[in-house]
């Protein structure tokens, strides 16, 4: 089994972030809705379609707003590419993003990780600004960085732009509420936020079972996975 054993690479790359997703078509809708590589050779990332095709196709209106102060959610309608997988168009950009959201108190889109995928590319931008550029028709697993071949310093200057065009630029924070963690008796604490999200994470960390982790609990965790970790590391082949 290859790994990528950089843990600063792996959730931008092909081999980890997909998520299987199958589209069970009415036959009168559509009888040729087979040819999954004409939808993902233009960018389309199927869990952002979802729920807009099912507006489109449904014909329902309203806001998808969850409050006053949300957002309406992101994607773009396949029905058009439903009803003729071959003429119909695509009205989303020619890339799929990826983001690789960092947890903070805040929210600073400018400063997380990105990947874009195209038909044959992807590119990928942390956020210390190292950036990564594969040709993954010829590289599936996206072993070879390309990013400091002078042949193609013309696609890192596309993909950088196609990037910013999609992302808030520096300085621009989305309007957010106030992180209010569950259980902390302090909720400006950072610690104790940090504390109550890794606990979503690691509910086996709470040792007696009362629903609480305290931090002696945490950091006795950590031990065990640490040691762990050593006892039993990962190989490549």
């Amino acid at each position: 089994i290859q790994l990528h054993m950089d843990q600063r690479r792996i959730p931008v790359h092909t081999t980890v972030h997909p998520v299987p997703v199958v589209l069970l078509r009415p036959i009168r809708v559509c009888s040729r809705v087979h040819n999954m590589t004409l939808w993902t050779n233009i960018g389309i990332s199927l869990l952002l379609v979802l729920l807009p095709t099912l507006v489109d196709l449904c014909h329902l209106k309203g806001t998808t707003m969850k409050g006053r102060k949300g957002h309406p959610l992101d994607g773009y309608s396949l029905k058009s590419l439903l009803m003729d997988p071959v003429k119909g168009k695509w009205s989303g950009p020619d890339e799929a993003l990826t983001a690789l959201y960092k947890w903070r108190m805040d929210y600073h889109p400018a400063q997380e990780s990105y990947s874009l995928r195209s038909k044959d590319w992807r590119y990928i931008r942390y956020e210390n600004g190292k950036e990564e550029l594969y040709h993954t028709s010829n590289d599936p697993h996206e072993w070879n960085n390309l990013d400091e071949r002078a042949e193609h310093a013309g696609r890192l200057i596309h993909f950088r732009k196609r990037l910013l065009d999609r992302i808030p630029q520096p300085g621009m924070i989305p309007p957010q509420p106030n992180w209010k963690p569950k259980g902390s008796s302090n909720p400006n604490s950072k610690a104790e936020a940090w504390k109550s999200q890794y606990f979503s994470s690691h509910p086996a960390a709470d040792a007696n079972k009362d629903g609480k982790l305290t931090w002696s609990e945490l950091k006795a965790y950590r031990e065990v996975i640490d040691t762990s970790s050593k006892n039993n590391p990962v190989a490549e082949e």
